[in-house]
């Protein structure tokens, strides 16, 4: 299990990189995921990416939306919600 500092996220990967600044997808990724997959690699396997890409959306990348409607299933959470947590938020970029 990947040792995590004091505010939930892997170690070796500076807080600023969640700051405030942050969106409120990458903020949500960090306290509520956390709970149910412990490592970035539990969940990359469960959604089926790299943990590299899991590591890009705490920085700000958008899941694709099969990638988005899976972590909704993994999560419990209405796809709808889901997109409001990224509606201001969105990089048309998306992760690629």
């Amino acid at each position: 299990m990947r040792k995590r500092n004091e505010f939930g996220y892997p170690r070796g990967v500076p807080e600023n990189s969640f700051g405030s600044g942050a969106s409120k997808f990458a903020r949500w990724l960090n306290t509520v995921v956390p709970e149910i997959f412990p490592t970035d690699r539990d969940l990359a396997r469960a959604v089926g990416v790299n943990p590299a890409t899991v590591l890009r959306w705490r920085r700000g990348s958008f899941p694709h939306t099969p990638q988005l409607l899976r972590l909704c299933r993994l999560t419990d959470m209405d796809p709808g919600e889901m997109l409001k947590l990224m509606e201001h938020d969105h990089n048309p970029g998306g992760d690629r």
